[in-house]
């Protein structure tokens, strides 16, 4: 079984120009499982509508409840593998004005082996002076030390997601 992580780094401003180096190194891994972190709404567009051409499926597409993508897609090929179920959800702690802070989980079979596991894919919490405006009152140095107890509940959030998969 092959998996593989990969973090397309979405707010990149040239990441349409990089669909074809991402579908790339997929297709040169050929993975089971892929999951990415920061996947744009062009990226997603872009990298899964290929990657559906060479038998890969989406396990989540949206967040619960919203029309936001979810930006931490799992991709699976359906040769080797089956999606029995998932879930996406944003980050219970997280600077509120981003979207990207989410988990997304699924439960998978190996068609060869029916071997059951489980991937959780992540994209943690922190604070980013370049990327984020100060909320009123709060300093770099507070939100820096809000981050570090934003991380230990995704963490929390992983773990209790872990637990209750199987």
């Amino acid at each position: 079984m092959r998996i593989m992580t990969f973090n397309l780094l979405g707010s990149d401003e040239n990441g349409s120009a990089r669909i074809p180096y991402i579908i790339n190194i997929v297709e040169s891994y050929a993975p089971d499982v892929v999951s990415f972190q920061e996947c744009n709404a062009a990226q997603f567009n872009g990298t899964v509508s290929s990657l559906k051409k060479q038998g890969y499926a989406v396990a989540t597409t949206y967040h619960p409840g919203t029309n936001t993508y979810v930006y931490t897609p799992i991709l699976y090929h359906k040769d080797s593998v089956k999606l029995i179920k998932s879930g996406a959800e944003f980050l219970d702690k997280r600077y509120t004005k981003t979207n990207t802070k989410a988990l997304e989980w699924a439960v998978f079979e190996l068609l060869d082996t029916g071997n059951i596991f489980a991937v959780i894919n992540i994209h943690g919490a922190l604070w980013s002076s370049n990327n984020y405006t100060l909320p009123e009152g709060k300093t770099d140095a507070d939100m820096i030390a809000e981050a570090v107890f934003w991380r230990e509940d995704n963490i929390r959030q992983v773990h209790d997601h872990m637990v209750s998969i199987f």
